[in-house]
């Protein structure tokens, strides 16, 4: 066997590795989950409403004062929303509640020592920052559960969202009665039929998030991988005779990867192995097809040979989206207490890497247009509004990506998310499936040696391809449902993309020699 192909087969064992934790956390990930359903007791208006509620699936409330505990109907369970200021009063009660919220995800060492005493499920709150949580993440594992209390609002999908996306456990509804559109007893109820329609069940207990570890041997077989991908990328654009020196690659990353452990800590070295995976996985697939397409007579089986670039490019990116989810399977990523640091860097550096290797090739050999036009300004134009459509897609996608959006999301936008996921129940990434075509616009176009177009097509196409990435560097998501996500965003962008390609295809002239 080729030393190369050793290479890869170590890569192969490593996903092994890697589908064996990611096994153990999808069984941790169930499509119907039990959901405990609550409202606020300061937001009930009368007594009456209460066995309505209970019909409706309502088993908890939110309280904010010990003498609210005593209000509520039997069947009723309180949750406690717990401050500085009023933890001492909760401390001298002797019933024990449903579970425990710190009032924005924030609390000091002793309410965090004393809860954890107690062994009360602890609330965990979407869209606060985990700052507190995060400052001792070991001493949480096994008590935390995630919950979404977000202010009134009628979208009755965000709570089914929250529930089958997020793996929320418990789902606060907030009512608005005096609202343009008042939010009461309807709206409860028609949130509870829509999370049992999505085949939930509303439990009477509230069960702490089961703990989830991923065993170390997984992460150094992701670094063995990492350092042998590293050295089968250089060894497709090194001479031969320096391949025999990268061979120490994989074990000066297994040593390096030790130092760090022991200087930085296992979270952040988990990041770095992650970040690590990220970036070389998706650069592997554009460096094969650098070192594999670059050549001048590239006309024989262009569709083909651009299917074939699509296929490698996409694999490599799957894998690293599948090493990034195996290497964060851990339960402080799981609840996001933690949340992946490298979300733009895993996008920056591929891509800057890619427009480094297409841009050598445009030096080395020029770029050739590829267009037969009588005007020799509107074809500079046509090239330069590639170029502008090229740079504002990339500015949007660096500032679109992230925790915090610098751009804004349009409403059409918003309608059209909004109409995906109705239709598909799991909505596909925009980046994904229009980028695919494309990318495989562009790897055609490259192949038929139209480098000019070919490569900014490549180029923007690629952005695909690392949000495929980045669809399983949501940690807190099902790895079940970055897998369907991925799956329609590649169905849909195939399709279009095979479309895309025939129509290129026909249009352009059919002899090699209109090219040259």
């Amino acid at each position: 066997m080729r030393r190369s192909n050793w290479l890869l087969a170590i890569v192969v064992l490593s996903m092994l590795a890697c589908g064996g934790a990611l096994v153990n956390k999808a069984q941790l990930e169930p499509w119907q989950r039990q959901i405990g359903l609550a409202v606020a007791y300061g937001e009930i208006p009368e007594t009456s409403w209460w066995p309505l509620l209970q019909d409706a699936g309502v088993h908890f409330a939110l309280i904010t004062e010990p003498s609210q505990a005593s209000q509520l109907p039997e069947g009723v369970q309180p949750v406690v929303v717990v401050t500085p200021d009023s933890w001492p009063s909760w401390r001298e009660q002797t019933t024990m509640p449903a579970a425990i919220i710190f009032a924005d995800n924030q609390f000091t060492d002793v309410m965090a020592a004393e809860a954890r005493a107690s062994a009360v499920p602890i609330g965990l709150l979407e869209f606060r920052l985990p700052t507190n949580f995060a400052a001792d993440i070991n001493s949480w594992g096994g008590q935390l559960l995630r919950v979404y209390d977000q202010p009134a609002h009628p979208f009755i999908s965000e709570f089914t969202i929250a529930a089958r996306e997020r793996q929320v456990d418990l789902v606060v509804v907030r009512l608005a009665l005096d609202a343009d559109r008042p939010l009461g007893l309807e709206h409860v109820q028609t949130i509870s039929e829509d999370l049992q329609r999505d085949g939930h069940v509303l439990t009477t207990s509230l069960q702490p998030r089961a703990e989830l570890v991923t065993p170390i041997w997984v992460l150094g077989a992701v670094v063995l991988a990492l350092g042998c991908l590293f050295v089968w990328m250089l060894s497709l654009v090194l001479p031969l005779s320096w391949r025999r020196y990268l061979l120490a690659l994989p074990l000066v990353a297994g040593a390096g990867t030790w130092v760090v452990w022991r200087w930085l800590g296992p979270w952040q070295t988990r990041q770095l192995i992650a970040l690590g995976a990220a970036v070389l996985y998706p650069s592997a697939g554009i460096f094969w097809w650098w070192a594999k397409a670059k050549g001048e007579d590239q006309y024989p089986a262009p569709v083909r040979g651009a299917l074939l670039d699509f296929a490698v490019i996409t694999g490599f990116a799957l894998l690293g989206g599948l090493s990034v989810h195996a290497t964060l399977a851990d339960f402080a990523w799981h609840l996001n207490i933690l949340q992946f640091w490298g979300v733009k860097a895993a996008y920056a550096l591929p891509l800057a890497l890619a427009l480094v290797l297409v841009g050598l090739y445009w030096l080395w050999h020029g770029w050739s247009t590829g267009l037969r036009l009588r005007h020799r300004f509107l074809r500079y134009l046509i090239l330069a509004v590639a170029l502008l459509i090229f740079l504002a897609a990339v500015y949007i996608l660096l500032n679109r990506t992230g925790n915090q959006s610098r751009v804004r999301i349009l409403p059409i936008e918003l309608e059209f998310r909004e109409w995906l996921y109705r239709t598909l129940r799991v909505r596909p990434r925009t980046k994904e499936f229009l980028g695919y075509p494309i990318l495989l616009a562009g790897l055609y176009l490259w192949r038929r040696n139209i480098r000019w177009l070919g490569g900014l097509a490549v180029l923007l196409g690629y952005i695909a391809e690392l949000s495929l990435v980045n669809t399983f560097e949501h940690l807190h998501h099902p790895i079940w449902l970055s897998l369907l996500r991925s799956g329609l965003g590649l169905a849909i962008g195939l399709t279009l993309g095979l479309v895309t390609l025939a129509v290129v295809h026909l249009l352009l002239p059919a002899t090699k020699e209109a090219y040259r």
